[in-house]
């Protein structure tokens, strides 16, 4: 009996929620690279620069330092990084494709 619900589980149910996981994962992590607000508003990058988050250079080196540039090159690479991020995932999450025959 329970066996049967575990391979139930595993060969049904997941490959049924792959496209909802992938969706959640791939906002979940794009989200956590954009934390700006509460770190922002509630300690301002401090004390030191201990939640200071790459966001937060960002605005810091532009608006604050008016560091163009280097604001830029930091959100290039923020991009590229959630693009790597992307592309892996998206290799982890690909359906075996099957061809008609």
């Amino acid at each position: 009996m329970g066996r049967h619900r575990f391979n139930s589980f595993f060969k049904i149910t997941m490959p049924m929620l792959k496209p909802i996981n992938y969706l959640v994962i791939t906002l979940g992590i794009i989200w956590s690279f954009q934390v700006f607000d509460l770190s922002y508003t509630m300690t301002n990058g401090g004390p030191g620069r201990s939640t200071v988050t790459l966001v937060m250079g960002i605005y810091n080196a532009a608006f604050k330092e008016y560091r163009m540039g280097y604001a830029c090159a930091m959100a290039i690479l923020l991009l590229i990084i959630i693009l790597i991020i992307n592309v892996v995932e998206n290799v982890f999450f690909k359906e075996k494709e099957e061809t008609a025959r």
